[in-house]
């Protein structure tokens, strides 16, 4: 079987069938180090797919828990700004598989790698496509736990989609699947609670929606440090830098230094109260949303340009006996480039591993056009 592009050969073949299901394997759209995501074809119906299956290392029952929870948490909420499962099951081999959407457009990555900061208008416009999706989710008691840009999808008509609820918690229930003690991820956009492994709630989504937001407007990120461990204590103790570079509107960047506050209880209270936020700071907010929306569909059918591999070593934080952070580091990771339309997986096997800058490279969702690989779930050890 020959290699892809990206430099890894996939599980399976294009052109064959997924043994046991109506799916016929078109293309590896996205990989990670728990599954592949395929774009594929329902034989009988004629539609695609992006087709999201553990591989058989990663198989194991937590695994297959968790991508079961994703699958009906999903499920459960049909929303313009969240991406649609169409399908669960276990192949022949005895492998899960989801079935999502396919989408066309790019990750929100692939659009910060192309184009650095956005105008404030249109990192408005994402936001609030972000916490459009997020209050769908918190309405049925369901915290994300991983937004960040590689999770956000830019369609190619500039709508936005949430990715990736593969360590979504929910509040009440049992069907986190989490571990004590262990914080589920990625450090850059964790926040404080998170990174401290104390119970989050929905103000932990908006303070990642607040990271992101920052990077948007800035081009970088908040805290920049490489080491976890700085990172962590960044997040804890450290104010978030000005947004002065470029200049942002003072009442804008009050919105999110608020967002970004360390203590939940001073964030904003709802995914509805931050966008109320968003609009008033931003004169004619509602209004320039068409403009916003059109640039940043043509952002999405940009090829993106970068390197055609990554290569990261995954880690994950515990908190250990008396409180202190611990790195656990895991084996390295693969992480194709982001190309279009894949939304990346990464729902199965996160299981605890989380790596800076989101290592848990995966293959997710499937989308057409240029690229963004929907998670594989892979990276997260």
């Amino acid at each position: 079987m020959a290699a892809t592009p990206e430099g890894r050969t996939p599980q399976l073949e294009a052109g064959s069938p997924l043994a046991g299901t109506p799916y016929r394997i078109l293309r590896l759209i996205g990989a990670g180090g728990f599954g592949e995501v395929y774009e594929a074809e329902h034989e009988e119906l004629g539609v695609r797919r992006a087709l999201k299956v553990l591989l058989p290392h990663a198989s194991g029952a937590e695994r297959v828990a968790r991508m079961r929870a994703e699958a009906r948490a999903l499920a459960r909420l049909r929303h313009p700004c969240i991406v649609e499962v169409m399908d669960l099951g276990t192949a022949e081999d005895g492998r899960s598989f989801l079935a999502m959407e396919l989408l066309a457009g790019a990750p929100l990555r692939d659009v910060l790698h192309n184009r650095g900061a956005l105008p404030p208008e249109e990192a408005v416009h994402v936001a609030l496509g972000m916490l459009d999706g997020l209050s769908a989710a918190h309405g049925v008691d369901l915290v994300h736990r991983d937004v960040k840009p590689e999770n956000v999808f830019v369609c190619e008509d500039g709508s936005i989609r949430l990715l990736d609820f593969g360590v979504a918690k929910f509040l009440s229930g049992d069907a986190a699947f989490t571990q004590s003690g262990v914080s589920l991820g990625t450090p850059r956009y964790m926040a404080p609670e998170q990174v401290q492994g104390e119970p989050v709630d929905l103000r932990t989504d908006l303070y990642a929606v607040g990271v992101v937001l920052y990077e948007l407007l800035s081009g970088r990120p908040p805290f920049e440090d490489d080491q976890l461990i700085a990172l962590a204590y960044a997040h804890v103790m450290r104010p978030p830098p000005p947004l002065s570079d470029p200049p942002v509107p003072a009442a804008l960047a009050a919105v999110v230094a608020r967002a970004l506050e360390k203590q939940p209880a001073a964030r904003f209270a709802s995914a509805p109260e931050f966008a109320a936020a968003l609009k008033s700071a931003v004169a004619g907010a509602e209004g320039a949303r068409g403009a916003a929306r059109a640039a940043l569909a043509r952002a999405a059918t940009e090829p993106r340009a970068g390197p055609a591999l990554r290569r990261r070593r995954v880690a994950h934080l515990a908190v250990g006996s008396h409180g202190r952070v611990e790195i656990r580091r895991g084996a390295p990771c693969v992480a194709p480039p982001r190309r279009v339309g894949c939304h990346r997986r990464g729902g199965a096997g996160r299981g605890a591993g989380v790596g800076v800058d989101g290592a848990r490279h995966r293959a997710g969702h499937g989308c057409r056009g240029r690229g963004g690989a929907h998670d594989a779930g892979g990276g997260r050890a």
